[in-house]
């Protein structure tokens, strides 16, 4: 039985934990992107874990503590990410009623990486869009 769980806990673990990490230091970009587009907010279940604030200040991984910027968020990465997420949900256990509430959750977060990543897609043809328009000026 312990064998059972921890193969299935263990992934379910390592992916949210990789995807925390990586946003962590970040949540300030999320929430304001979300405001200004259609992107879903980071779900309440995993916004406890943004200790630092609207300071910009990591939580658990303090970006300011080790004297460093956050790492820039790359679209490829939160893809990546997403795709992961994903695959958590794939697993038939998550679709018990007993993981109902923290399916819908992780599905959230899953529904923010990739919803950020388009984001940024369009952001940056907008960008390439309006640099070929002033050269032509």
């Amino acid at each position: 039985m312990h064998d059972e769980i921890g193969g299935v806990g263990c992934p379910l673990v390592q992916t949210l934990t990789v995807v925390l990490w990586y946003i962590d230091g970040q949540y300030y970009k999320f929430d304001s992107r979300c405001k200004h587009s259609k992107i879903s907010s980071i779900p309440d279940m995993f916004m406890k874990f943004n200790k630092g604030g609207e300071n910009n200040k990591g939580g658990y991984n303090d970006w300011t503590s080790k004297k460093r910027k956050p790492p820039q968020l790359d679209r490829k990465i939160l893809l990546e990410l997403g795709d992961m997420v994903i695959t958590i949900l794939s697993h038939p256990w998550v679709c018990t009623n007993q993981w109902r509430e923290v399916r819908q959750e992780i599905e959230g977060l899953a529904k923010c990486l990739s919803g950020y990543a388009e984001d940024m897609k369009e952001s940056a043809n907008c960008s390439v869009y309006a640099k070929l328009m002033t050269s032509f000026r």
